[in-house]
């Protein structure tokens, strides 16, 4: 089975990397837990597509 990874398009990643920011001017934990929630998430989308 082929292994599929993510690559997000520009736009994308700088709106990622804000969300990021937002979530650590809030709370340090909710920017980790975004960050683990997301990357399971392209994780699963990779495995299953």
């Amino acid at each position: 089975m082929a292994q599929y990874v993510y690559i997000l398009e520009p736009r994308a990643q700088d709106e990622y990397e804000q969300a990021i920011k937002w979530y650590q001017k809030r709370s340090q934990k909710a920017a980790v837990n975004f960050v683990n929630n997301t990357d399971f998430a392209f994780d699963f989308i990779c495995l299953q597509p």
